[in-house]
């Protein structure tokens, strides 16, 4: 287990934990390159969280004051991520539920499950290039833009202003 805390800033090259891995920063901002966790991973960040490339084996939590910017991730069980401010995914995988909640917007390049995937976000839009999942549920107080969903199931989109191509 790796179990990090810091008042400040808390940044590194490249985390890896055959269990458990969490990571506090109680005033700032939260960046590296890669984590990497067997089991559950919990990261919070009073500012931003960067993180180029994760991989967890069970779930994954992250909560930041501000935004959240993930290059890649791969979770083998649930993932959660909690902003303040807004959310980047450039390429997203889970095999459990998914949960984005974000007090502005939410972007991603593709994000891809095997369960439910959720998205709030609260203060913005969402955008994304491709969704694919067995259900999506999508709410934006802006507008939702979906260059491509790929939905087994059900698709609920909830905004003002909607733009998606579902297949």
């Amino acid at each position: 287990d790796i179990d990090a805390r810091s008042n400040s800033e808390l940044a590194f090259d490249a985390l890896e934990a055959a269990r458990d891995l969490r990571l506090r920063s109680q005033r700032g901002n939260l960046t590296g390159s890669t984590l990497r966790s067997g089991r559950d991973m919990t990261v919070f960040a009073a500012g931003s969280i960067r993180v180029a490339d994760t991989t967890v084996g069970n779930e994954q939590s992250m909560e930041a004051g501000a935004d959240v910017d993930l290059g890649r991730y791969r979770v083998g069980g649930a993932s959660t991520v909690l902003a303040g401010n807004s959310i980047r995914i450039g390429d997203g995988e889970a095999r459990g539920q998914q949960w984005m909640s974000a007090g502005g917007d939410i972007g991603f390049g593709r994000v891809a499950g095997d369960d439910d995937v959720h998205m709030e976000a609260n203060g913005g839009r969402i955008d994304g290039a491709l969704l694919a999942a067995p259900d999506a549920f999508l709410a934006a107080r802006d507008r939702i833009s979906l260059d491509l969903a790929r939905i087994d199931g059900r698709l609920n989109l909830a905004s003002s202003d909607i733009h998606a191509n579902v297949s």
